[in-house]
């Protein structure tokens, strides 16, 4: 069992993730995104814990509109769902299936909050999370149960962190040793002269000879917090003349590393083929990993 939270602009500050596994966090209601979204993503990415985005719905506006305000503002979060409650706002049955489906369209996966009372048997949703604010289980099948809604809502999963995982779309892993890499269905854009790190320590260091969108291997689970992997082409790092194969360490929040963004199913592809190094959190380099290739290639490809 792993323990969560969620949140919204309700909450001006980010409650403590002491704890916690996964924080679902509003993006967007109704074709509105949440002012608060940007500043709780950041703070459970740091964290690095399993970040969750969720979307309000309003039946009085168009579903493809908020299909699409969503998707724009959840980004690369790494479990989607579709929060279908209010006594005016609620969605109808047709909606909520018309929204998950358009979501599936775009290759991504979504599941469905609803309270334990009415829930729906199936809407096409990939997972369930039932609101039941009691102290017994609800008495459906249930993957996420908001057992607690007042002063902070409380979120149990019912499964282990890779079965959490498993719940998105986005990133496939590899397990090398001991260290945890996520091969990723996305790229960054990396601006010309952007530093690029051989280790955290930042004693080994290059800088991007020109801007390119690089291949993201990204974030380990419980990795360093503001990093991710790259794959950038063949370079050389400071004071060693060893050819890293472009594996490398960017700061996330270096203003010359651009926002993650979705691969389509050929440059997916295309991606798998390449894959064959992978850096450690140590700095040190494994050539021919075939574990990351393999976890790019599990990756469904996105139709």
């Amino acid at each position: 069992m792993l323990y969560g939270i969620d949140i919204s602009k309700w909450q001006e500050q980010t409650p403590s993730l002491a704890g916690k596994s996964f924080v679902f966090i509003r993006a967007s209601i109704g074709i509105m995104t949440d002012e608060r979204y940007s500043q709780h993503y950041q703070n459970v990415r740091e964290a690095g814990l399993v970040v969750g985005a969720y979307h309000f719905n309003a039946t009085e506006l168009s579903v493809k509109e908020q299909v699409e305000t969503f998707l724009a503002k959840a980004k690369d979060a790494d479990i989607l769902a579709l929060d279908v409650e209010g006594p005016e706002m609620q969605f109808t049955d047709a909606q909520a299936r018309s929204f998950i489906y358009q979501v599936h369209q775009a290759g991504r996966k979504i599941g469905l909050y609803h309270s334990l009372s009415g829930y729906p048997r199936d809407l096409g949703q990939d997972f369930r999370w039932v609101a039941a604010w009691r102290v017994i289980p609800p008495d459906i099948n249930w993957d996420f149960w908001q057992y607690r809604g007042s002063p902070l809502d409380l979120d149990k999963f019912d499964g282990t962190l890779e079965q959490l995982t498993a719940l998105g779309d986005g990133m496939a892993k590899a397990v090398n040793g001991t260290t945890r890499v996520l091969a990723s269905n996305y790229y960054r854009t990396i601006v010309a002269g952007t530093p690029i790190y051989a280790d955290t320590a930042g004693t080994r260091m290059t800088k991007q000879g020109s801007t390119a969108n690089c291949d993201d291997v990204g974030v380990p689970y419980g990795g360093p917090a503001g990093w991710a992997y790259i794959h950038t082409g063949s370079i050389h790092f400071d004071s060693d003349p060893e050819m890293e194969r472009g594996f490398g360490l960017v700061k996330t929040n270096d203003p010359g590393v651009g926002k993650l963004t979705l691969k389509n199913a050929e440059q997916l592809k295309a991606t798998a083929s390449r894959y064959s190094a992978c850096v450690d959190l140590n700095g040190s380099y494994n050539d021919g990993l075939a574990a990351a290739k393999a976890a790019v290639n599990a990756v469904p490809p996105k139709v």
